[in-house]
């Protein structure tokens, strides 16, 4: 289904309406349309009216609406009757043939209706209203409107009115005027200057589309957001300077170029209208290279003409490369060097990969090769364990000139009366995991531990072991009875590391006998109260007691700590 479509038909701040009845109005509208051609020529025939721009404003359910501009204002067509009535005015008008709030909404868009005049035409160049002289007012200026032609009132104000330049006869719009100076101006300072700073032309590939229908062009051209450099900023000489000429179907507002030389630039001043992309698909047919300069900021503002022309000559922030004749192949580049850029990374991404791999086999070779000695590990254990060979180990371990060495070094040796005293003699179950007789690791905790350290101070069994396996290059703990995770051997359940349990169970002899108190509460559990700094045992009947059973048991078996337990019982009839 066609929308219908309505036209604001402007002439400067006075728009077109029907005569209908009862002062009620229409605003014009065609139904029947195929092209923009067809209702330039639609307006024409039915309202004897000659427009100059048409275009679409906006879309509202069935209804298209579109802003055209009639530069004059001429005599009625006796099939239609219509008239004249400002934009101001015209809302508060009733409408036969539109609703008032898409009245409002069609009306209120335009935000330039105060514009005034700032620029006209003397002698075919530009003059701005600041460069009348007081006795040049009014028709004495001899400028005409740089859009219609018509002749200008210079207008110079007093007070609070702005000076601005006023059509002697009817008006055409202010806008188109005032941009067309624009366009003027510009063209009038490029030819005086012949040259032009250009930006630098770069490509981005995240804005760039696929142009050759190759997938993989469209995904290395984007998977690299690397800019690509194509020129540095440029100063461009030229010769010629022609204005809004047309070219092929467009009609670009300054085309420059450089005589005996092929090239040529089109400069697109942007004022109110920026160049959108119908308009710039042409200039990429037409293949020709284009910028566009904003000084929309000069629009109906103070004017310097210093000013202008440094934004157009000098500056870059106000331009932009609409299209660059090197554009296809320095694409093509871009893409070859993402490419390569692409290519690398799946060079580098390919060895990260089989390092990782590498990496992976060498990791699973070494847990494989870790389960392995694990294995191993708790099967030696397992046999260390068995009561035979646990009695050959501990019998191996055994020295008494390396024992007595080790005696005489400590602090208390005297203090003993060159005897070891009982208890640094105690068989454990662990036993086996240290590299040294059992004396020997025996006297090392006790005298860095409890003889002649503060009383009622408080040691841990972590702080014990952690000493141990630091100490003098790991030299007390055999490491190969270190185990991975717990073991059996024969019925009984071991932990992982036989040298811990030792120094444990060996401290519950020492609370035993006095020298250290253990806390009763289970969070503080492995925790000791030093009590006593002495070699003597404070617990003298613990002391006998725990003699009399160890003269009665077998030092060298695994279950050690077991039996030494039961016989305590039994002999005592208490727990131990």
């Amino acid at each position: 289904m066609k929308q219908t479509l309505f036209f604001v038909i402007r002439n400067g701040n006075k728009i077109l309406v029907e005569l209908f009845n009862n002062n009620q109005y229409i605003l014009p509208n065609i139904s029947d349309h195929d092209s923009l051609s067809s209702i330039e020529n639609m307006i024409k025939k039915k309202y004897n009216l000659e427009i100059t721009t048409l275009k679409e404003q906006f879309s509202c359910n069935s209804y298209l609406c579109f802003e055209a501009f009639a530069p004059h204002k001429i005599e009625q067509n006796n099939a239609v009757q219509y008239t004249w009535i400002s934009i101001k005015s015209a809302i508060n008008y009733t409408f036969a043939n539109i609703d008032n709030t898409l009245l409002k909404k069609l009306l209120s868009s335009y935000k330039y209706t105060d514009i005034q005049l700032q620029f006209g035409i003397r002698n075919e160049i530009i003059v701005h209203i600041s460069e009348i002289s007081e006795n040049e007012r009014g028709l004495a200026c001899s400028c005409t409107c740089p859009a219609c032609g018509v002749p200008l009132q210079a207008r110079l104000g007093n007070g609070k009115r702005r000076p601005h330049f006023a059509h002697h006869n009817d008006a055409c719009n202010i806008i188109t005027a005032q941009e067309t100076a624009l366009h003027i101006l510009a063209k009038e300072i490029l030819q005086e200057n012949q040259h032009i700073i250009l930006p630098a032309y770069t490509l981005n590939p995240e804005e760039e589309g696929c142009i050759f229908n190759d997938p993989y062009d469209y995904d290395c051209l984007n998977r690299q957001s690397e800019l690509y450099s194509v020129s540095d900023v440029y100063d461009f000489h030229f010769d010629n300077v022609v204005l809004e000429k047309n070219i092929s179907d467009i009609i670009p507002d300054i085309l420059i170029s450089k005589k005996g030389k092929s090239r040529q630039l089109i400069v697109e001043i942007a004022v109110t209208h920026f160049v959108d992309e119908v308009k710039k698909k042409k200039i990429e047919q037409l293949g020709v290279s284009a910028i566009e300069i904003d000084i929309s900021h000069f629009h109906n503002q103070e004017f310097d003409r210093a000013d202008l022309k440094e934004v157009i000559i000098d500056k870059l922030d106000s331009k932009k490369w609409i299209y660059n004749i090197h554009y296809e192949q320095n694409l093509k580049k871009l893409i070859d060097r993402n490419k390569e850029l692409l290519n690398n990374t799946i060079k580098k991404a390919a060895a990260r990969e089989l390092e990782a791999n590498k990496m992976r086999k060498k990791f699973l070779e070494d847990e494989e090769r870790k389960k392995y000695l694990a294995i191993k590990k708790i099967k030696n254990l397992e046999q260390a364990f068995i009561s035979d060979n646990y009695k050959i180990i501990v019998s191996n371990l055994k020295n008494d000139k390396c024992v007595y060495e080790h005696f005489k070094k400590t602090r208390f040796f005297y203090r003993a009366k060159q005897n070891i005293p009982f208890y640094l003699d105690i068989p454990v179950s662990g036993q086996i995991a240290f590299n040294c007789d059992r004396r020997i690791w025996q006297m090392a905790l006790f005298e860095q531990f409890f003889y002649h350290r503060k009383e009622n101070s408080v040691i841990s069994v972590v702080r014990i072991w952690k000493w141990f396996i630091e100490y003098d290059g790991k030299k007390f703990i055999n490491w190969d009875y270190i185990a991975p995770y717990r073991f059996r051997a024969g019925n009984k359940q071991y932990k992982r590391s036989p040298a811990l349990e030792a120094i444990k169970q060996y401290l519950t002899y020492l609370n035993l006998l006095g020298f250290i108190k253990g806390f009763e509460y289970y969070r503080f559990k492995g925790d000791y109260d030093i009590v006593s700094k002495t070699i003597v045992p404070p617990n003298e009947e613990n002391a006998d007691a725990l003699q009399i059973v160890l003269k009665g048991v077998d030092h060298d078996t695994p279950a050690i700590d077991s039996d030494i337990e039961e016989v305590y019982n039994n002999i005592f009839s208490t727990n131990f």
